[in-house]
């Protein structure tokens, strides 16, 4: 699995983007000398993909300025670096904490829950979901398209599963149909305004001491700048599916336990630049939208208020990520998640029992290690009770 932005990157810097300028001796050794500038490349790489480990970043931006000037991309070595960074827990802890419609391995959170009642728990989170089968659709001019059946499941565990604060497990299955942004290509301009700074500064820079005038500087400061403009052009990633799904939904025990089919709506949007306020402060918004026809069991608490028909119900989840910066060496990110799952004319018992909606917000602090503290308040389907939950935990991948 790769997050969007660096499936694209993955792509667009591997070749699938054809060179912009023919090969040229001169624009070789122009780029080779800007790539063996370690300051400049590190400083590229946290002023523009924060996100990515530092020698991914690095890998990528050496493959986009071989491509884009015709040079020969090893792309064996760039994605051997890719498998090795971007499949690290490290990686997977700082991103995966936004609500994505992409593959998501098996994801553990090892915990311990202090509830508002007083009690503390220990408890293990899972969530994973996993694309079964992947159908590449005819794309347009815009976009990508993608047929899909996944396996989604969640839920939490607890040392006590009668006093679990967060006493809701998720299974899924769902077929779905997606589109999401095409990659842009180069303009043919920056290979040619490249190539041309790149001959206007050879005679400058040559011979003894040549590379050291000021007039040599100036030259390659000029063609350096379009290098480091290189992904500037790359403006935002946008991902929707329409699909139905399947799934059971359980405590603990399996004691109350409900199935359901459902539609659902799920969009995504990601800036990449910084010219609009999204961009600006990094942030990754995701929606879902979705209507179940929900079989509840006998020992539900609808079923116990005196009502166990089938119904009909609305669910919708919102969820913003963004970067909040390094402390203490670790890139630390923040999300705000909030989800709802209401009752479509409910029965007078339903209604008056409380049980006819459900809602949680939650907010949390994730580190690369897996280190993460979160504060949620609310209470899900199946609880009678709402709760205030701190969870103080790491989180891993496998």
């Amino acid at each position: 699995m790769l997050p969007n932005r660096c499936r694209l990157l993955l792509v667009m810097f591997s070749g699938w983007m054809p060179g912009l300028a023919l090969a040229n001796p001169l624009v070789d050794g122009f780029v080779d000398e800007y790539l063996s500038d370690t300051e400049r490349l590190s400083g590229f790489c946290q002023e523009k993909f924060p996100d990515l480990p530092i020698n991914s970043c690095k890998a990528l931006v050496e493959a986009g300025v071989k491509s884009v000037t015709g040079g020969e991309v090893d792309k064996k070595a760039l994605q051997d670096t890719l498998d090795t960074d971007l499949h690290s827990p490290e990686f997977l802890n700082h991103v995966l904490t936004k609500l994505y419609g992409r593959d998501v391995p098996l994801g553990l959170e090892f915990k311990n829950l202090d509830a508002s009642d007083g009690e503390s728990l220990l408890g293990l989170s899972y969530a994973i979901d996993k694309k079964l089968v992947k159908v590449d659709r005819p794309s347009s001019e815009r976009w990508n398209s993608r047929s899909t059946i996944a396996f989604n499941a969640n839920g939490t565990l607890t040392s006590d599963s009668d006093k679990n604060p967060r006493n809701f497990l998720d299974t899924r299955l769902a077929v779905a149909y997606a589109w999401s942004s095409r990659i842009p290509i180069q303009s043919d301009a920056f290979g040619q305004s490249l190539t041309e700074a790149a001959i206007a500064a050879a005679p400058l820079c040559a011979g003894p001491g040549a590379g050291n005038s000021d007039a040599c500087r100036a030259a390659k400061r000029k063609g350096f700048a379009l290098l480091d403009n290189i992904s500037d052009y790359l403006n935002a990633f946008q991902f929707y599916q329409l699909g139905i799904d399947a799934g059971y939904e359980s405590d603990q025990r399996f004691d109350a336990q409900q199935s359901r089919f459902g539609a659902f709506v799920f969009g995504q949007y990601e800036a990449w630049g910084t010219n609009s306020l999204l961009g600006a402060l990094g942030l990754t918004p995701a929606i879902r939208l979705g209507v179940d026809k929900v079989e509840p069991n006998d020992e539900t608490p609808r079923a116990m208020a005196g009502d166990n028909s089938a119904f009909y119900r609305y669910t919708g989840e919102l969820s913003l990520w963004m970067p909040v910066g390094s402390h203490f060496g670790q890139n630390l990110a923040f999300t705000i998640n909030y989800r709802h799952w209401g009752e479509i004319d409910p029965a007078t018992v339903v209604s008056n029992a409380g049980l006819d909606k459900y809602s949680v917000r939650s907010f949390s602090l994730t580190s690369p290690s897996g280190l993460f503290v979160s504060y949620s308040s609310g209470k899900l389907p199946l609880d009678v009770r709402r709760d205030d939950v701190v969870e103080l935990g790491w989180k891993t991948y496998f």
